[in-house]
């Protein structure tokens, strides 16, 4: 009885997945059989008879010419970047044939099948097995690292239990997105992994891989302060002119937190967020975490992994993506963190209502949790809010699960927190400064003293999650 064998994949010619570089073989009863018929995103292998064992093999490889161009958050500074060829997703997967039908072999290090084939028709009766390759991110950290101006810088200040990991989405924009993995991520138990989504800023506009790119910008975010430095607050890489761009501890706060949990850096090209700030935000977190598990960077020898919790964060202008995403993924998102975001007036009613709808259904993922943070411009807001929300769910509010910080603008004043004056120590004229204010929301905290073990909100936030 003839037999076909059909690999299926998403998004074929994306530059990140060439047709003319996609390499697929079976291995049919130990014998080695290459595909019958080929088109974009399709390889077809006819078997003459009904085989007992396969073995599926595909691999997708990216080649790019050399280019030099400069960095474009780093002014005066050139990227060269030679021609460079990487396999940016591979898949290996043996299978048995049952009553015609193939049934996966389990991988130890999944604990089942590999996690990016998934037996679409497993051919019992029809004589046709379909299997689908996820294609939706494929692996480009080699890439980035090869093409962003300072990661290098990056990688040697980072602390070394966080990885960082480029992916790269083949389904549309933003095409490179940052995968942040604490220690604690590695190797948990259970099977829920949960994702925080962090909207930056405004960035450079690119539209390919292969391009000159920074890591400038978003360094700012992932390191801490550097303890020796003498003046510890105002060093900064980027622009050591530029006082309050001042690192904000993401790294510190992931592990400190000890969650289970990846924070994801979609990177918007321009002000441009795409698909991240769209109703596609769970089902893109949920591939980006599938494939982090196929590489075996989370949940390692773990079976079965999904997507856990949900949460979404933004900072100034990231308030853009966020708030456009909260709008189209309502009851999927699971924890809400503002940090003195652009346009939390406009939606402070979509916030209200997102907390209020997800309160009364949580679902299988818990409660939600909203926390607020502002600066210079949303601190009466996010009080507001907060009374809203009061108001709303009344004796079935959980006051720990909605916080907004600080209580006022009072805040500010002389002696009224520890780290806010010590920011300032050396610059106090700029107690009034809006801008001071409006970026001590992303890398200041409360509560604590000044210095390496910084409670940021960042860590507060996480500190009170339920990743």
């Amino acid at each position: 009885m003839p037999y076909k064998i059909v690999l299926r994949w998403a998004n074929a010619n994306h530059h990140l997945l060439p047709e003319s570089e996609v390499v697929s073989w079976l291995m049919v009863d130990g014998s080695a059989m290459n595909a019958t018929a080929a088109s974009p995103g399709r390889r077809e292998f006819d078997i003459a008879n009904v085989p007992t064992t396969v073995d599926v093999h595909i691999s997708f490889t990216a080649t790019f010419d050399a280019f030099s161009g400069p960095n474009p958050e780093q002014p005066g500074q050139t990227i060269n970047a030679p021609a460079r060829a990487l396999e940016v997703l591979r898949v290996d997967q043996s299978y048995t044939v049952v009553g015609g039908a193939l049934v996966p072999v389990a991988n130890p290090a999944y604990q089942g099948p590999h996690p990016l084939i998934e037996t679409d028709k497993a051919a019992s009766g029809s004589g046709v097995a379909v299997l689908i390759i996820h294609t939706t991110f494929v692996d480009v950290d080699a890439l980035y690292r090869a093409y962003a101006g300072t990661h290098d810088y990056y990688l040697s200040h980072k602390d070394p239990n966080v990885d960082i990991f480029a992916l790269g989405y083949t389904g549309g924009t933003p095409l490179l997105w940052l995968a942040s993995i604490p220690r604690a991520a590695r190797s948990p138990s259970g099977t829920r992994a949960s994702a925080l989504v962090f909207f930056r800023p405004a960035s450079y506009a690119y539209n390919r891989i292969n391009q000159p790119h920074s890591s400038a910008r978003l360094l700012r975010y992932l390191l801490a302060p550097i303890p020796t430095s003498p003046n510890y607050w105002e060093w900064d890489f980027q622009d050591p002119t530029r006082y309050f761009y001042i690192y904000c501890g993401f790294d510190d706060a992931l592990l400190r937190s000890n969650r289970a949990m990846v924070m994801l850096h979609p990177r918007p090209s321009g002000t441009l967020y795409g698909n991240a700030a769209s109703n596609m935000l769970h089902s893109l977190t949920a591939a980006a975490m599938r494939f982090l598990w196929a590489r075996r960077l989370i949940y390692q020898n773990r079976g079965g992994v999904t997507l856990g919790r949900l949460g979404i964060s933004g900072f100034s202008r990231g308030g853009d993506g966020l708030f456009s995403a909260l709008g189209g993924s309502m009851s999927k998102v699971d924890e809400v963190y503002l940090f003195d975001c652009n346009g939390s007036a406009n939606n402070s009613g979509r916030v209200v209502q997102w907390y209020d709808s997800r309160d009364k259904a949580p679902g299988v993922t818990g409660a939600p949790r909203l926390r607020m943070a502002g600066g210079a411009y949303n601190i009466n807001l996010y009080q507001s809010i907060l009374a809203s929300i009061k108001v709303l769910r009344g004796k079935n509010l959980v006051p720990a699960n909605v916080t907004a910080a600080p209580d006022s603008d009072a805040m500010y004043t002389s002696g009224n927190n520890p780290v806010w004056e010590w920011v300032i120590h050396l610059r106090p004229e700029l107690r009034g400064f809006h801008d001071s204010r409006h970026q001590f929301s992303v890398h200041g905290g409360e509560g604590s003293t000044p210095g390496p073990q910084l409670r940021t909100y960042l860590l507060w936030f996480l500190q009170g999650s339920q990743f």
